[in-house]
């Protein structure tokens, strides 16, 4: 995975404000939501591969791994996530920082 330009800052006025997280289990095959969201996201993977474009950089999140996805930004499934993959994910906001 390749490091990105784009930065999630977390400043220590504020903690983020967890709006919805659940942990899901894909039946099927499945290609990630196309979407530009308000809110940030964070993947955590327990079982198989997850696939996510943003902002035209393609991630592969494998169990153990970590992404988050920022605010304002299409991301999307460009390649295929396999049935049985399980993953933890969190919406978040951020503080407004001035």
């Amino acid at each position: 995975m390749e490091n990105s330009t784009v930065h999630i800052s977390v400043s220590e006025l504020g903690l983020p404000f967890v709006s919805d997280c659940d942990i899901l289990t894909t039946s099927e095959d499945f290609y990630h939501m196309d979407r530009t969201a308000d809110f940030n996201v964070l993947i955590y993977v327990t079982d198989g591969t997850m696939y996510v474009t943003e902002n035209g950089q393609d991630y592969e999140i494998a169990a153990g791994e970590i992404l988050f996805l920022k605010s304002g930004f299409r991301h999307f499934g460009k390649y295929e996530t396999l049935r049985g993959t399980r993953w933890f994910y969190a919406h978040f906001y951020l503080p407004e920082t001035t």
